[in-house]
């Protein structure tokens, strides 16, 4: 006999028995790999390498004739994410800062995902805001924003996962010095929820062993 049960009332003993799957994090972790990658663009980034840790080394993209550059990307993070879970949201961050001698400043062109199979994502995450001559996180995603995107926890997973960035250089100087774009960090976060566990319990009543399982859905399945 089986019956789904949340509570169990024996002999005026109310025990409580439900299972619930916990929300959490990845942290903040970093790339492995950085690469320019000329998909957009005309700038290319110098030192992309220098974006893997925070240490006011930098990747570099300078012009002052072509305004647009190349994507510097990010992949290969090392995350690991749980067997099941349910990927909730992605924050990007991005430690930089912009310089020009004319005295405007440079922007962003595009900031996108890039899925498991190496593909760069069409939604764009760019408003075209400024880059602050001080040198700052700049967030992008977050806790619930999935980046128009479905996602696996071994899409996640996956050395190809990241993120790619593009600047639009203020080119209005007529003359170097040139206008400079200057990322120090990347790195990304991963919002989830892991999968409930079959859990089980076992006791005896009236001489009898029972058991009790808790299935995905969070009752308990009480069999004798």
């Amino acid at each position: 006999m089986v019956f789904g049960i949340k509570l169990l009332l024996v002999f005026g003993i109310m025990i409580c028995l439900i299972g619930s799957a916990s929300a959490t994090d990845s942290g903040a972790l970093s790339p492995g790999t950085m690469a320019d990658d000329a998909t957009v663009g005309t700038v290319a980034w110098t030192n992309p390498n220098n974006a893997k840790v925070s240490d006011n080394v930098y990747a570099v993209a300078a012009s002052h004739i072509t305004p647009t550059t190349h994507y510097l990307k990010a992949t290969n993070f090392g995350f690991t994410i749980p067997v099941g879970a349910t990927i909730n949201g992605i924050l990007a961050e991005f430690e930089r800062k912009g310089s020009s001698a004319s005295g405007s400043y440079n922007a962003d062109s595009a900031i996108k995902i890039v899925k498991s199979d190496g593909i760069i994502g069409t939604t764009n995450k760019s408003t075209g805001a400024t880059w602050s001559e001080t040198e700052s996180y700049i967030s992008f995603g977050g806790t619930t924003d999935l980046w128009g995107e479905t996602w696996t926890y071994t899409d996640i997973n996956d050395a190809d996962f990241g993120v790619v960035i593009s600047a639009i250089l203020d080119v209005n100087d007529k003359y170097p010095p040139t206008s400079v774009a200057s990322v120090d960090h990347i790195r990304i976060t991963v919002y989830y929820t892991e999968a409930t566990p079959s859990q089980s319990k076992h006791f005896k009543f009236n001489g009898i062993n029972n058991h009790l399982k808790l299935k995905k859905n969070g009752w308990w399945i009480f069999r004798w």
